[in-house]
Parts: structure tokens; C-alpha cells; sequence
């Protein structure tokens, strides 16, 4: 996930647990201490539109990269009652893997800021693999996931771009026109999300 905090560190080699989610007041899925949002990959379109809102942020070297939504920056996620997730068999790969993470560098990294992250535990992953439960398809051969929609978004769709959505200090955007396809009509889908009470009012 991608928000002001957060403190990830490869994997490779090493063996973290997992104590579990149980006590905890849902750390990953509050936005009261800042945006969060994840950048996705062109296989979980289909999976979190009708969920959440499908944008784009420009990186540091003015590249588009699609994410997700997931709060408003005030509040918890939307989805989130009693800290429990209501839609738990649908939530996205992000928070089904979480706390781990894959990079562009196809090296899986680890949110120790995760209150549940440390020795103690079932292993979440190990130098022989992950734990079942978290093992994604996304957290395998993330690099050429992450470059099929570079390709797309940076080269088809870089004129089109226009802002969706302005949150603290980070702006949205969403593509105007010159994309087509179930990506287009996923990504367009998304965008009535922000038309809820939760966005509207935090967006202004």
C-alpha cells in the first residue's frame, strides 16, 4: 500500500510472522492518518472497480501508474465496519496479500509498521516461500505486470489525462479519452465511487 507511512523492507532471504489481525484497530485500513491508496496492476481492474475508484498519480519521473482509492484520508476505509471488512471475499489483492508488497524490482517487500509483523507468529513468508493464505497471483512476476500497463497508460493514454480528484497534497487523475476496452469501461465504472458522500465531501 502506498501512503505517508509505512515502513517496508525486502524479504529476501528472511523469515517474518504474523501474529494476526485479531486486537488490531484495523492499522492498514486508516485513512485518518493519511491517504492510502495502491498502485494495481491491469489484472485487478476487474476485481476492485465496483468497489473502489480506479485513478492514476504521475510518479517522480512523470510516469502514470494506476491505483486504487482505498480511503478518503479522514477516515477509515469505507468498507470497514467494527473493524471488520464487509466485503471480505472481495477486498482487492492488495489487502489480501498485505503487508506484503511487490516492487518493480520483482523483490517482495514487508510493512513492519504491520503491529501484527515481528518474530512471533505463524511464518507469512519465509526463504521457502510465502504462506498460502497471502500468496496472490500479483506478488509473482510483478515487474512484467507493472510494465504491460506502463506501456499502456504511458504511451496509448499520456495526452488524455485529466484531474479527478484532489486529496491533502496528492491529485488524481482520470483518462478522458483514448483508451477502449473492458480496461476503459472498468476504469470509467470506477469513477461513480467518487460521487459517494465519503469522497465528495473530503475532495473539494
Amino acid at each position: 500500500m502506498d501512503n505517508p507511512r509505512g515502513a517496508f523492507v525486502p524479504v529476501k532471504g528472511r523469515r517474518f510472522g504474523f501474529s494476526g489481525c485479531a486486537g488490531c484497530e484495523a492499522h492498514c485500513c486508516d485513512g485518518r492518518r493519511g491517504i492510502v491508496f495502491s498502485q494495481i496492476v491491469l489484472e485487478d481492474f476487474e476485481a476492485v472497480y465496483r468497489h473502489f475508484p480506479i485513478l492514476f498519480i504521475f510518479g517522480n519521473l512523470g510516469f502514470a501508474k494506476p491505483v486504487i482509492l482505498l480511503t478518503n484520508g479522514r477516515d477509515f476505509c469505507p468498507y470497514l465496519e467494527d473493524f471488520r471488512c464487509t466485503i471480505y471475499e472481495e477486498r482487492p489483492s492488495i489487502c489480501r496479500s498485505y503487508p506484503l508488497s511487490p516492487q518493480i524490482d520483482n523483490q517482495l517487500y514487508i510493512d513492519q509498521d504491520c503491529p501484527a509483523v515481528g518474530d512471533r507468529g505463524a511464518p507469512i513468508v519465509t526463504p521457502e516461500g510465502i504462506a498460502p493464505a497471502f500468496d496472490v497471483p500479483t506478488l509473482q512476476g510483478y515487474q512484467e505486470r507493472f510494465l504491460k500497463g506502463h506501456r499502456l497508460f504511458n504511451e496509448e493514454c499520456a495526452p488524455h489525462f485529466k484531474p479527478a480528484l484532489t486529496l491533502g497534497q496528492s491529485t488524481f487523475f482520470q483518462i478522458a479519452s483514448g483508451l477502449e476496452g473492458p480496461i476503459a469501461r472498468w476504469h470509467h465504472a470506477s469513477l461513480k465511487r467518487l460521487k459517494s458522500d465519503y469522497f465528495r465531501l473530503q475532495g473539494a
